[in-house]
């Protein structure tokens, strides 16, 4: 998620409200940097719209797999099919060689 872990714990640990849920009215504005707006108590009619515009460049997902990603409204609850393409250039990692007994 691009999250550093000891800084998503340090606000997981300091950041308190009276919330454990996504509250429009809970925030952590002292620990975190929103993109989307200043918060604002009440409702948002129009928040998809608004948060369109910070929404990051597609993923390109076609230098790790062949299989189609996009559009999926439900994560398949069965064993992985897909395949991944092999990692290429200098820095692809080897596997580990089998140590001799």
């Amino acid at each position: 998620s691009g999250w550093n872990s000891d800084e998503l714990q340090f606000v997981l640990d300091n950041c308190e409200n009276y919330s454990d849920a996504p509250s429009p009215d809970a925030w952590c504005e002292n620990f975190l940097t929103f993109r989307d707006a200043p918060k604002v108590f009440g409702e948002d009619d129009n928040i998809v719209q608004k948060l369109q515009n910070f929404q990051p460049d597609p993923f390109d997902t076609s230098t790790i797999t062949d299989e189609l990603v996009e559009n999926t409204s439900q994560l398949p609850r069965i064993a992985c099919t897909g395949t991944l393409k092999p990692e290429s250039g200098p820095t692809a990692p080897t596997s580990p060689t089998p140590p001799v007994p």
